[in-house]
This record gives structure tokens, C-alpha cells and sequence, in this order.
């Protein structure tokens, strides 16, 4: 899983947001959960400042699916 991460964060233009959405949307891989500041910043907006709980917490209701939930939250704002 992360030799696919690594490939794609390589390609020019592809960040980790987007490394994520192909491995989401595209590969399928729901159980990907992304680790960026705009990820941070949706969770504050929906559950608070500061959060219940860290991320891994805050999605493992959502296992095998975090990706889908974190894809989501941030697609709210």
C-alpha cells in the first residue's frame, strides 16, 4: 500500500490529498486515512475545538471505510 502511495506522491503535480483520492476513488482502498492540515482543520469544524479524541479514534467507527470518512469531512466545508 504505501509502494502506491509512494509512486503516486512522486508523479508531478500529485500531492498527498490527491495521492489519497486515487487510492480512494480509484483503487479503492477506503482504509486509507490521510494525514493533512485540511483533514485537521474539517474535523474542528465538525466536531469541535478541540476534538473527542485524536483522528485514528475519531475514524475507527468507520474501519475498514476511514478513507470514505475522511474523503467526506472534508468535502463538507
Amino acid at each position: 500500500m504505501r509502494d502506491v502511495e509512494r509512486f503516486l506522491l512522486s508523479l508531478p503535480g500529485i500531492g498527498r490529498w490527491s495521492a489519497t483520492f486515487v487510492m480512494i476513488r480509484g483503487l479503492g482502498r477506503m482504509e486509507v486515512l490521510p494525514d493533512d492540515a485540511e483533514l485537521l482543520k474539517a474535523v474542528h469544524r465538525v466536531y469541535g475545538e478541540p476534538p473527542p479524541g485524536d483522528l485514528a479514534t475519531l475514524s475507527a467507527r468507520c474501519v475498514p471505510n476511514q478513507g470514505y470518512w475522511a474523503h467526506y469531512l472534508r468535502a463538507v466545508q
